[in-house]
């Protein structure tokens, strides 16, 4: 019945909780540990979800997935699933795997960041570390003391490709983001996202490129659209100067 459904998993659960914590204390690593839901049509599953999940599941003992097939989409925002994997129609030519994925609620995604938060690099083999756009995040970092810095960006964006390599894949901005311990974040924009959008909307832009550092005071610092190197150092160094690392809970 329910009642025994519902103590099997909570009996799987706590085995799984106590897998993870028998895999940290062994390798004295942080341990990516949790459920995640995911739905996909059964075509993507057995074409191309198992294989992959075959060769990723091994590495991540105490990850476990709950998986169901559906072909219609999920809604996110109600907690349908954590991860959907569809395939959709390119707006020009042939087709193309979308993956949507919203973080766990917000207890599971605050043990998910902090740990995240202990080991993140800004700079990673001499290019900047960007981490993908994620609203749980921000808020994380930011309420404890960590300006982030946006890049809303796009595959089809001209002008936002020029300036990723002339203004801010540079040694200058660089070396600014490793002294101020800013986070990098990319917005990507390439495909349509309302969540993006709504983020786009608050800063009173319809279109990108777009530049802002938020700031864990609430307000946050836009840049213009026409950048610079130095424009960029400038921003992070303001913004480190205002909410010093020395002031951040949890300091890395």
């Amino acid at each position: 019945d329910q009642v025994q459904a519902d103590l099997r998993r909570l009996e799987q659960r706590a085995e799984q909780a106590l897998e993870a914590a028998r895999i940290a204390m062994t390798s004295g690593e942080q341990v990516v540990s949790g459920t995640v839901r995911l739905t996909c049509t059964e075509a993507v599953m057995h074409s191309l979800l198992l294989p992959a999940l075959a060769e990723f599941m091994p590495n991540y003992p105490a990850l476990s997935l709950e998986m169901g097939t559906s072909n219609t989409f999920a809604n996110l925002s109600r907690r349908d699933a954590d991860i959907a994997l569809r395939i959709a129609r390119a707006a020009v030519g042939g087709g193309a795997l979308f993956l949507h994925f919203e973080p766990p609620p917000a207890a599971a995604a605050a043990a998910t960041v902090a740990s995240a938060s202990a080991t993140d690099e800004v700079v990673r083999n001499g290019k900047i570390a960007w981490t993908p756009f994620d609203p749980q995040r921000v808020a994380t970092e930011t309420k404890s003391g960590r300006p982030v810095f946006m890049d809303f960006t796009a595959d089809w964006c001209a002008n936002c490709k020029t300036n990723e390599k002339l203004f801010l894949e540079t040694e200058a901005v660089r070396q600014a983001l490793v002294r101020t311990r800013i986070l990098p974040m990319k917005v990507d924009m390439t495909n349509e996202n309302e969540v993006m959008d709504e983020w786009l909307a608050k800063l009173g832009r319809s279109g990108i490129p777009a530049y802002v550092i938020w700031l864990p005071d609430g307000t946050y610092d836009l840049l213009p659209e026409a950048i610079t190197a130095e424009m960029v150092v400038e921003r992070l160094t303001r913004a480190a100067q205002r909410f010093p690392q020395e002031k951040q809970v949890g300091q890395r």
